[in-house]
């Protein structure tokens, strides 16, 4: 029999061994579990260690793809330059070649590749929308002029390729066999317009005493004028070599037409390769700007008594300069109006552009429109305010008033000239205004804001306007007087016949040739 000392060391033991046992069971369990899970993982971690391999596999690939795509393209453009590099410079030549044509020539190729019509700008398009009247419901109404319409279609002609260039008719023939002095006319562009124009007379006029030929930096883009000797040398300008082309030609008398603006560094430029010429300099100033004061030029000729009081300061000394007005050729615009198929018409001959106009010039003739809706009015002329000029009359909601021509050749200006009664000038600024002129020697009313040189043309101001109202007031006046619009129109003639014959203005620009080579 166990005292009690044993039987407490007996279940001491057994209570010992008990937990030993239980602690290498939880043990066990342990081991298990962790293995157990170490189990699961493992397939887990082997299938992503795979992807990871295969996406680093499929990197290599694309990068060697790309590499190998990239050598094929680089070898394939090469293959091709090389074989088409012949057919390149061939093609190259050819536009050279087709370049070098006239306008005529350049539009007969065009038709002979064109095959069915041709899209039209939608600011050509307007000027084949024509006004008509409709007597039903006393308004003007828009009607698509279909032959203008299928003419553009055929010859796919834009704006400024539907007017041609000059066509130059000398009025007595050179004689070859006289050696006569060389004027060279230096100009920043050879548009259609007024500067040009100018020189067109000098040539037709003097032919017979003086040689010309023209510099220029920029040519029409309608083509090249015929007849004209014409040396393209564009902006930025190469001194040296207008230099050389001066020493090579030796001109008699270089004559600068002069505006600034924006040419100003290439006039500047030109008047730098004249500096060791010898040869007399003449500077016209065409615009309402300084001159180009400059030591080597002998005399300074202003369009307008207006441009030298006002902006002819230290160029304006009798002795060096003159004022000789524009001149016309009267016998193109001998026609008169027809008074009764011109009364309720009014229009205006200017490009559309900024150096006279501003987009606002329009609302002279809206506010015309609105005042008196029975006035048709002709707007003639193109140029970067065309778009502007019709969407402002549409919003004002008198487009049907407006017949929009867009550029026309200068030989039918006077049948243009022929269609309305009074002639309206909305321009911000004038140094002459050849149009005007136009105008008065078609015996039409002239009408318009009063600036610049228009009164001095004139000879009068009291049909001009200083603002948009006053302006619109007077013209309608004239429209509803045709009594007085007869009697302006003819007064209007008389001065234009006794001033402003081109024959006049040429002479005395051949005597102011004359006497500078005779000093």
């Amino acid at each position: 029999m166990m005292d009690n000392g044993e039987r407490a060391a007996v279940s001491g033991a057994s209570r010992g061994e008990k937990s030993d046992t239980g602690g290498r069971a939880r043990e066990n369990t342990s081991r298990e579990a962790t293995t157990t899970d170490s189990a699961d993982m493992d397939p887990v971690r082997r299938a992503l260690e795979k992807a990871q391999a295969e996406n680093a596999r499929l990197r290599e690939h694309s990068h060697a793809l790309a590499v190998r795509l990239s050598a094929i393209e680089t070898s394939t453009s090469w293959r091709m330059m090389v074989r088409l590099h012949r057919v390149i410079w061939w093609v190259i030549g050819l536009f050279r070649r087709i370049a070098a044509l006239g306008s005529g020539a350049r539009r007969l190729i065009r038709r002979m590749l064109s095959f069915g019509p041709a899209p039209i700008d939608a600011d050509l398009l307007e000027t084949c929308m024509i006004p008509s009247w409709d007597e039903d419901c006393g308004t003007w109404v828009l009607k698509l002029d279909k032959a203008r319409l299928k003419a553009l279609r055929r010859t796919k002609e834009k704006a400024v390729e539907a007017t041609a260039p000059y066509v130059i008719k000398p009025v007595v023939a050179a004689d070859p066999a006289i050696k006569r002095p060389l004027v060279m006319h230096v100009i920043a562009n050879v548009y259609v317009g007024g500067s040009t124009q100018l020189i067109i007379d000098l040539l037709e006029n003097l032919a017979d005493r003086y040689d010309q030929e023209v510099v220029t930096a920029a040519l029409w883009r309608g083509g090249r004028h015929q007849g004209m000797v014409v040396h393209h040398m564009p902006a930025p300008l190469d001194v040296e070599a207008l230099s050389a082309l001066l020493a090579r030609k030796k001109p008699s008398v270089v004559h600068i037409h002069y505006w600034g603006l924006t040419d100003e560094p290439w006039y500047r430029a030109a008047l730098s390769a004249i500096e060791h010429i010898p040869c007399k300099v003449v500077e016209n100033i065409n615009t309402p700007i300084a001159p180009y004061i400059h030591e080597r030029v002998d005399h300074y000729i202003y369009v307008s008594d207006y441009v030298r009081r006002h902006f002819g300061a230290g160029a304006d000394r009798p002795e060096k300069s003159s004022v000789i007005h524009p001149g016309i050729d009267l016998s193109r615009f001998d026609k008169p109006i027809d008074a009764a198929k011109t009364a309720d018409a009014i229009g205006m001959v200017y490009r559309l552009e900024t150096d006279k106009l501003r987009e606002d010039s329009i609302q002279l003739f809206i506010e015309i429109a609105r005042r008196r809706p029975r006035t048709k009015i002709y707007i003639i002329g193109g140029g970067s305010l065309f778009h502007s000029y019709v969407e402002q009359t549409k919003a004002a909601g008198v487009r049907q008033n407006f017949h929009f021509t867009g550029y026309v050749p200068y030989g039918s200006l006077p049948d243009w000239y022929g269609k309305f009664a009074i002639f309206v000038a909305p321009v911000w600024q004038e140094s002459f205004g050849q149009v005007t002129v136009f105008a008065m020697n078609k015996k039409l009313a002239v009408g318009g804001y009063k600036v610049g040189a228009l009164p001095e043309i004139l000879g009068y101001d009291d049909t001009f306007g200083i603002d948009t109202v006053s302006a619109a007031q007077k013209i309608i006046a004239l429209l509803d007087d045709p009594v007085r619009r007869q009697a302006l129109g003819e007064r209007n003639r008389t001065r234009a016949q006794v001033a402003f014959g081109v024959q006049a203005m040429t002479a005395r620009y051949g005597e102011i040739y004359d006497r500078l080579l005779a000093e």
